[in-house]
C-alpha cells in the first residue's frame, strides 16, 4: 500500500517517514534512525501525545519519547518535557515537516547520513 500522510492526533500511532528513502524513524537498541519495513515493526510506531500545545512521540515498541540532545541528536529520553517538543507544518506539495525546538527555535528533523 502507498503511504498517505496525516497530521498527528494525541493517543493515536504514527509512523515517521522520511519521503526520499522511504525509511521510517525507528528506534533499535536504544539509537533512533531510518530503517525499512516500518509497518511491521513496533519500534517504528509513534503515539502522539500533546503536552502545553506541542506534540510528543512515544515509541510504541520500546517506550521512550523522540527527543534530542544538547547537540540537536535525536534520542529518546523516559519524559516529555522541553526537548521533547514538536511541531508538525504542512507542506505545499503534500506531507508534512517535522520540526522540533531547540533554544526557542523550530529546526526541521533531519537525518545525518553517514
Amino acid at each position: 500500500p502507498t503511504p498517505t500522510s496525516s497530521i498527528p492526533q494525541p493517543r493515536k500511532s504514527f509512523l515517521i517517514r522520511e519521503v526520499q528513502s522511504d525509511r521510517y524513524l525507528t528506534l533499535t537498541s536504544g539509537t533512533v534512525g531510518l530503517h525499512s519495513g516500518g509497518e511491521r515493526n513496533p519500534q517504528s510506531h509513534w503515539i502522539c501525545h500533546e503536552r502545553h500545545g506541542w506534540f510528543g512521540f512515544e515509541n510504541d515498541g520500546m517506550g521512550g519519547y523522540l527527543g534530542h540532545d544538547n547537540w540537536g541528536i535525536l534520542r529518546t529520553q523516559p519524559h516529555h518535557s522541553d526537548w521533547e517538543n514538536f511541531s508538525v507544518r504542512q507542506m505545499p506539495d503534500g506531507g508534512y515537516v517535522l520540526l522540533m525546538t531547540e533554544w526557542g527555535k523550530l529546526w526541521p528533523v533531519k537525518i545525518k547520513r553517514e
